[in-house]
């Protein structure tokens, strides 16, 4: 046990005072903050460029309704002197010819074509349909006697507040933030797992390559040398996820209350045509904002407990299988073959997490948050989104461990035997042979 444990400081503090995990560790959250800096001013972001949009309408309606600047579009109802199309639209290509034909009005589905001198963005072309749309409909809800107005509080959506009875009583809960916090921890999960996995292997690899790893085979066994390597790495995560968790904690107590801020700030009184208002209403903004406030103020803080338990039992079950690959090769090269089999068990998950957030209580959630190769990341994704009986996550946590312990005892022989294999890229069936050897 004191021979590992000396495994454990050594590997931990090599790791920990090397350039690449400060560096690493500091700018991690700043990337994650300028990613959603870069995020949100993309989103922000608007040309004051107008499209102008020629108008040939044959109904006679639709250019009385239409003609002008519309937000974005520009129409027009004739061309500029001594200009023809094909000149016209030539010259820019903001410049678009749209015509309407006589049925336009009557027909089941209205149809119109624009016509343009290159391709037009997705966004004009949806906003175009919108604003013909809005229009059309307006102009039938007139000959029908009803208004506009009255239209808009017929189809008024629903706005639907959601509330969680817990023994102390009733209070505001967040399903959307809950969802999101959720995906994001098992992304997280899978991240760590891979990449802590992955270096491993490399450690071992660049171990065994330059034979370093026959000095020390010779004062502890193999067993020994894999088990601290893989704990001290877990616990250089830990390490660095927990300074992740202060400054990612400081960084949103600053940043928090002036998000909240400008989503509580009037919006402006710009439409979109056809009535459509180009931010959002004040009564979404404010409520958005109450969603984010109630998330954070009912953040499960026994989610950083199993966070770190899943983490620690999916690293370590997939660190020793990568332990056991980088054991068995000379090359990182080389480990393409013997990798798949547990990189594929990794990216399932992901591929299913979709579905487990639609129904976090379907027969395929419970089923992945309980197989052991999946829990880690699937058992995280139900944890945060709903109430998780007691049960199943007692028979996720067992599986779990025992899964770890076979697997390590699994690697342990592959890796007592692989280490001292050079030369030689071993097939899978091979490495199947030391297990039973």
């Amino acid at each position: 046990m004191k021979k590992i444990q000396i495994i454990i400081i050594r590997e931990y503090l090599i790791r920990v005072k090397s350039k690449t995990f400060l560096l690493s560790t500091l700018l991690t959250p700043l990337a994650f903050v300028a990613i959603a800096g870069v995020a949100i001013l993309a989103s922000s972001w608007k040309e004051d460029e107008a499209y102008q949009i020629f108008l040939q309408d044959e109904t006679g309606v639709i250019l009385p309704a239409l003609e002008g600047k519309k937000g974005e579009l520009q129409f027009i109802s004739s061309l500029p002197e001594g200009k023809d199309l094909n000149s016209w639209l030539g010259e820019d290509k903001s410049h678009g010819y749209l015509k309407t034909d006589s049925t336009f009005l009557t027909a089941d589905v209205p149809k119109a074509e624009l016509h343009s001198s290159g391709n037009i963005p997705i966004s004009l072309k949806s906003t175009l349909e919108d604003t013909l749309t809005r229009v059309i409909r307006n102009i039938r809800l007139a000959e029908t006697g009803i208004t506009a107005a009255e239209m808009k509080r017929i189809t008024q959506e629903v706005k639907l507040k959601t509330l969680k009875v817990t023994e102390e009583g009733t209070e505001r809960s967040s399903t959307g933030i809950a969802a999101i916090l959720g995906y994001i921890m098992g992304i997280l999960i899978y991240i760590f797992m891979f990449s802590y996995g992955m270096i491993v292997m490399r450690g071992v690899i660049e171990e065994k390559t330059n034979r370093i790893v026959e000095v020390i085979i010779s004062s502890v066994r193999p067993f020994q040398l894999m088990i601290g390597k893989i704990i001290a790495i877990a616990a250089v995560g830990l390490t660095q996820f927990t300074i992740w968790i202060i400054l990612l904690t400081t960084i949103s107590a600053v940043t928090l209350p002036l998000l909240t801020k400008d989503l509580k700030a009037p919006p402006t009184t710009q439409s979109l045509p056809g009535g459509m208002p180009s931010e959002i209403p004040m009564e979404d903004q404010n409520q958005i904002a109450e969603e984010i406030a109630t998330g954070v103020r009912q953040f499960d803080i026994s989610l950083i407990f199993y966070f770190i338990f899943y983490f620690l039992g999916g690293y370590l079950l997939y660190g020793s299988l990568f332990a056991a690959v980088g054991s068995a090769v000379d090359q990182e090269s080389d480990s393409q073959q013997l990798i798949w089999p547990i990189t594929i068990p990794l990216m399932i998950p992901m591929m299913l997490l979709g579905n487990i957030l639609q129904q976090p209580d379907g027969s395929l959630a419970v089923f992945c948050s309980i197989f052991p190769l999946f829990s880690p990341v699937c058992m995280m994704v139900r944890l945060a989104s709903v109430q998780v009986p007691w049960y199943e996550i007692v028979a996720s946590g067992v599986a779990l461990i025992l899964t770890f312990l076979l697997v390590i005892w699994l690697a342990g022989k592959i890796y007592r035997t692989g280490i001292f294999m050079y030369g030689k890229k071993p097939s899978i069936k091979e490495v199947a042979r030391w297990i039973f050897s």
